[in-house]
């Protein structure tokens, strides 16, 4: 698996630039994605008459889903590549 250190480095197709403008507005793309993603599942959550079971099946998919995201390189490369895009993150997730 990639991590967003290989896509910093330069080391991503040069294909990558037909969908974005830079390697930034990947990972922006990205991360904002994914959060706009959680948002929307924990509000279907939260309106779900049986809490218990959609919970566990909204932090799974949530786990699944974001699975390359969640784990400690890929957000170690984006706090030392990234800067303002972890600050985003960071202040989504305090």
């Amino acid at each position: 698996m990639r991590t967003l250190k290989v896509l910093a480095t330069g080391s991503a197709d040069d294909a990558i630039y037909l969908y974005f403008k830079s390697k930034e507005d990947l990972v922006e793309n990205v991360l904002d994605s994914f959060l706009s993603d959680t948002l929307l599942r924990v509000d279907q959550f939260a309106n779900q008459p049986n809490l218990l079971d959609n919970f566990s099946r909204t932090v799974n998919t949530i786990l699944h889903e974001g699975s390359f995201l969640l784990n400690i390189q890929s957000l170690k490369d984006i706090q030392t590549y990234y800067p303002e895009i972890w600050k985003r993150w960071d202040d989504y997730h305090l």
